[in-house]
């Protein structure tokens, strides 16, 4: 990712399940440019690593439900409390995405 400053940010995803058409699991951390795992940028309490597990179900013909779960991987109390505190900043940020990714289809 690259912020409008100019701020590079990278981050390292390691699949853990491929289930086509309908799920995928992997564990994700920032990194560096190399790929080794590093702390958030802007937060030393983030979570070094996240567990990520999405779903694609048929929710009625030509439509597609999404769910998406994020939990803590191996984190620290205080790293969990960071995590808890987050939910509302990272459902602004998903819906924001899937907002965008709903009006790229549209278009198609």
């Amino acid at each position: 990712m690259q912020t409008p400053d100019g701020t590079q940010m990278w981050g390292k995803w390691v699949f853990k399940e491929i289930t086509p058409p309908g799920r995928l699991v992997w564990l994700h951390s920032f990194a560096d440019e190399a790929g080794h795992p590093t702390r958030h940028p802007l937060s030393s309490t983030w979570p070094l690593t996240l567990l990520s597990t999405v779903n694609f179900d048929d929710a009625q013909p030509g439509h597609t439900l999404v769910t998406v779960r994020w939990s803590t991987h191996d984190a620290n109390p205080a790293e969990q409390a960071t995590f808890d505190m987050s939910h509302p900043s990272m459902q602004t940020g998903w819906m924001g995405t899937f907002m965008q990714l709903q009006a790229f289809l549209a278009k198609s």
